[in-house]
């Protein structure tokens, strides 16, 4: 695996389609709370074009070649001094998963879990899907909205069933990320003042990041960190020889520029030594398969949004896979996203899609026939086979190619524990 880091310089804008909104006579263009797959992918892909002089090599014959250079997820990471002087390390941050519940005044976190309902009725049940319910000792009050990126070191104790406090997470998370706000104006050539009326706004993402404690306040760097299979080759048209995609990941520190108004960033290749918790995110732990077969069923953690058709039977989280029968008995999610985009192949919109928003969590239970040894095997392989893979359907418009959101890393997921009715 390639790890690449993406340090913006300001902030980064990531447009959803929609055109400017006017509030006080003022245009103003909102940037989306983080970073689209579909952002991420092209970023990458106009990288990996790029030569060792810096210019793009590539060319128009070449747009299908470079579509098939595959995303293994992105995250948002935080910059700590490393294990020398002139070292950094980097601590990875994942979008909070939404069966995660904290109530106001609350000290822990709930969890909610899949239910059956007794004498009533409800519409998730034409979907064969159970209601999620708090526990019965959950305080009636409003929900606390907080703290929108955990950790790793938490995601993976939330995962494996662990209670964790207000505490637990007010140190090891961020917050929503700061808002980047810039006005502009129009200056009139001849007179050199601005033009009446024409004043317009942005509010971007902002990657550095104030976080409070009760003696200090401490600011923090944030970056984007991809996450790319070097496994991968491609040869492009002007190219005389075979090139590795491998050679092209070993890319030198470059500067660029990301999303809305062409912001600035820097692009940096890290060693796997130098980010934080990298063994858990290459490989499943032990205890998780363990869990998993024990009580035959799991929670699939979304890291990054998804495109999925049909949210009750996605196509890669159900049916059956050897001797197993996957289903999906419960789903926790926030409001669905819309992500759009321009083609800079066919000079277009792209098509707009409803995705599943990332800290989205699949309930899913397994059904097997044969013997315990045979279904520890075919569960462990399972996990192995989504663990840090996207998991997006297949698209059925608007593409060559079928698998293209799986491509640009849409639908990234974790595998935790189950739970008990």
């Amino acid at each position: 695996m390639e790890y690449w880091i993406i340090e913006p310089h300001g902030g980064v804008i990531i447009r959803d389609g929609r055109p400017f909104s006017t509030v006080a006579g003022v245009a103003k263009a909102q940037s989306l709370p983080f970073v689209t797959p579909s952002v991420i992918a092209g970023a990458v892909r106009g990288r990996v074009a790029t030569n060792v002089q810096g210019a793009f090599s590539a060319d128009k014959s070449d747009v299908a070649t470079l579509q098939t250079v595959s995303i293994a997820g992105y995250m948002l990471v935080k910059r700590g001094p490393g294990l020398t002087q002139n070292t950094l390390n980097w601590d990875p941050f994942l979008p909070r998963p939404a069966d995660a519940i904290l109530l106001k005044d609350a000290l822990q976190w709930y969890r909610v879990v899949p239910r059956i309902l007794h004498d009533c009725h409800t519409d998730l049940a034409d979907d064969q899907l159970l209601s999620l319910h708090l526990p019965d000792e959950a305080p009636v009050t409003k929900i606390d909205d907080s703290a929108p990126f955990w950790n790793v070191s938490i995601i993976q104790q939330w995962l494996m069933g662990s209670v964790l406090s207000r505490d637990d997470t007010h140190i090891n998370s961020i917050d929503d990320l700061p808002r980047d706000e810039r006005y502009h104006v129009a200056i009139d050539s001849k007179s050199g003042t601005y033009e009446t009326g024409k004043l317009f706004a942005t509010s971007a993402i902002g990657f550095r990041y104030n976080k409070a404690s009760a003696q200090t306040t401490t600011t923090h760097q944030l970056a984007i960190l991809v996450l790319v299979d070097e496994q991968q080759s491609l040869q492009l048209i002007s190219e005389q020889s075979p090139q590795d995609v491998g050679p092209r990941l070993r890319i030198p520190p470059a500067v660029d520029t990301l999303g809305g108004e062409q912001r600035m960033v820097c692009w940096n290749e890290v060693t796997k030594q130098s980010l934080n918790y990298a063994d858990y995110l290459s490989n499943p732990p032990q205890d998780v398969i363990d869990s998993v077969t024990k009580t035959r069923n799991c929670r699939v953690l979304l890291i990054t949004p998804a495109y999925i058709e049909d949210i009750a039977k996605p196509q890669q989280l159900s049916g059956h896979v050897g001797q197993l029968t996957i289903t999906v008995k419960a789903v926790a999610l926030s409001r669905a996203e819309w992500h759009s985009g321009w083609d800079m192949d066919k000079r277009r919109p792209k098509y707009a899609r409803r995705l599943v928003p990332a800290g989205s969590v699949f309930f899913v239970s397994f059904s097997f026939v044969g013997n315990d040894d045979e279904a520890y095997k075919e569960i462990a392989q399972w996990i192995s086979s989504k663990w840090m893979k996207p998991l997006s359907d297949d698209v059925s418009s608007g593409s060559s190619n079928p698998n293209q959101m799986c491509s640009d890393g849409a639908g990234v997921v974790l595998i935790g524990s189950g739970w008990s009715e």
